[in-house]
């Protein structure tokens, strides 16, 4: 357990951020890939990540209000030993917007795409976007940062879970460690993968916000089914199309 309060007053706060389980966005009858719900293999990572977060005092979870972020926090409840905390949709939280996916693409060449997309995440001021996407990184990190930051502020919490998506997670990690939207295409996150990061402040007496004084990241892309990634040595774009594009590349 951490240690909460600190000596003047300061508190610390624990977040672990989660990617939802491995779904299938080009399963059998599914029309809308965001409305994807977690595969067999999914629901077993987040039933282990589950188990090993069954001995913290969590005080809420929040997710993001999809599918498969709820889902998985359904399946975290059920291994959690103590009584189950409340659950918070946040919105906000929702996969950064991209383009849709084309019917016709052959999967490695809409990996391909995902993954350059991934790659020149930063662009001019992060102006990429993913597939011709509504939704820039740059826009998607605003958007996520401004969420942790009513998080933070609305919600009176020391150890929390936040369910949310690959890329708004990179977002969040690059934010906490001061690299912007560039850093997306080089942070992974697997599927459950599990975030660490701690916030060292104080709340402010005249309006109760919480005022960041040092954040860290304790940990990155832990996956209780693949502690030293050994079983997933391509990147989680690969393993979520269940494709190598290094075959495409030296073929090309």
């Amino acid at each position: 357990m951490i240690k909460q309060h600190l000596r003047n007053g300061l508190e610390r706060r624990r977040l672990f951020v989660i990617r939802h389980g491995h779904v299938d966005y080009y399963g059998h009858g599914i029309a809308n890939p965001t409305a994807a719900a977690l595969t067999p293999r999914g629901r077993e990572q987040a039933l282990q990540t589950g188990r090993a977060l069954a001995a913290i005092p969590l005080d809420v979870i929040f997710h993001s209000n999809v599918t498969r972020t709820a889902q998985t926090v359904d399946l975290l409840l059920s291994q959690l030993s103590d009584k189950a905390p409340p659950v918070r949709a946040i919105e906000q939280f929702r996969e950064l917007a991209g383009g849709p996916l084309s019917e016709e693409a052959e999967r490695h060449e809409t990996v391909g795409a995902l993954s350059e997309a991934f790659y020149e995440s930063g662009g001019e001021h992060g102006s990429a976007r993913v597939m011709n996407g509504p939704e820039s990184f740059a826009e998607g990190q605003r958007r996520a940062e401004s969420a942790l930051r009513l998080l933070l502020d609305s919600h009176h919490w020391q150890q929390a879970v936040l369910v949310a998506h690959d890329v708004i997670n990179r977002l969040l990690l690059g934010g906490v460690m001061g690299v912007g939207p560039a850093a997306a295409g080089k942070l992974e996150q697997d599927p459950c993968a599990i975030n660490v990061i701690d916030f060292v402040g104080q709340r402010a007496p005249a309006d109760g916000r919480f005022c960041v004084m040092r954040r860290y990241v304790k940990m990155m892309n832990f996956t209780c089914y693949d502690t030293i990634k050994q079983a997933t040595p391509r990147t989680s774009l690969e393993h979520l199309f269940d494709l190598d594009l290094a075959t495409y590349w030296s073929a090309s």
